[in-house]
């Protein structure tokens, strides 16, 4: 090793550095290659400009039946309690009619309209009050009076 660090150019305090420390003679190597002038060679990693393609050709093969579909497979209506605590009057067959192209009117009294009809649709109501729901929205049910069903109607 004393053979490879003593040279012509370095002093004899360096010399003798780099022989107690082989640690700094790696950190001075690899100092004085990151500061040549000559650049790295290119690296088979270095970023390269694609060249531009046209488009493929279409498929020769086609799946007419393989279309997207467009739904809505989370509905609540009046028969779900928290639809119903904001207002929400409609009923299944109101939910499926508006998600099929018809008129609805929402609470606000404003009557909208889907400029596409769905494909499919699923009301989804919660099974949770879902018979007292029934019940204590419907004039002519016996339950209808019973402090639950005013309770729910009223809100609170």
């Amino acid at each position: 090793m004393g053979g490879f660090i003593r040279n012509k150019t370095a002093s004899p305090a360096v010399c003798a550095a780099l022989y107690r420390r082989p640690s700094l003679l790696v950190f001075l190597s690899v100092g004085l290659v990151a500061c040549s002038a000559e650049p790295p060679p290119e690296s088979s990693f270095a970023a390269t400009e694609l060249s531009k393609t046209d488009a493929p050709p279409p498929c020769d093969t086609q799946y007419p039946l393989r279309k997207a579909f467009f739904g809505d497979l989370h509905v609540h209506t009046s028969l779900s309690s928290d639809a119903y605590n904001f207002g929400v009057t409609a009923t299944p067959d109101d939910a499926y009619s508006f998600a099929f192209g018809e008129n609805m009117t929402l609470p606000s009294g404003r009557t909208v309209r889907l400029t596409q009809p769905l494909d499919f649709a699923a009301v989804t109501d919660h099974a949770e009050f879902l018979g007292e729901m029934a019940l204590c929205t419907d004039p002519g049910s016996a339950s209808y009076a019973a402090d639950f069903c005013t309770a729910i109607r009223e809100g609170s």
